[in-house]
């Protein structure tokens, strides 16, 4: 967000979706340039809502996902762990939950992601080690 090699603060990851069925969401974040999950964060929506019961005493009727408006909406926060960084990768993997006894389903579709970054001023500083050419470095 801050640019190639930029400095950065990153707070916070809003996910947004629309919920279908009863699944977990894994939130995998690695920093730095490097592919290797640092954080790993699994939420488990609450969104399920029961089969409701027929007004004539007999089974209940099938599933048919949240009975509620607001209940299709999916809505998440994560603090990322690592703050200060130059670079963060965020990976999102849905599973099924058999948990509630209903069959898989579509789990839920992602609308959109939002980060809360700051923007540090200046540039992220390097090592002396990783620094050549200019000054009294002839190599």
């Amino acid at each position: 967000m801050a640019g190639l090699q930029g400095y950065q603060r990153a707070y916070e990851l809003f996910i947004l979706g629309q919920y279908f069925s009863p699944h977990t969401i894994q939130v995998g974040i690695a920093y730095n340039y490097n592919p290797s999950i640092y954080q790993q964060t699994t939420i488990k929506p609450t969104n399920f809502t029961s089969a409701v019961p027929s007004p004539f005493g007999d089974e209940p009727a099938p599933f048919e996902g949240p009975t509620v408006d607001d209940a299709a909406v999916e809505s998440w926060r994560v603090f990322l762990a690592r703050q200060r960084c130059s670079s963060f990768q965020i990976t999102l993997q849905e599973a099924y939950d058999p948990s509630f006894g209903v069959p898989a389903g579509a789990g839920f579709t992602l609308s959109g992601l939002d980060f809360v970054i700051g923007i540090k001023k200046g540039w992220r500083t390097i090592s002396a080690t990783h620094t050549a050419g200019g000054g009294n470095n002839m190599g």
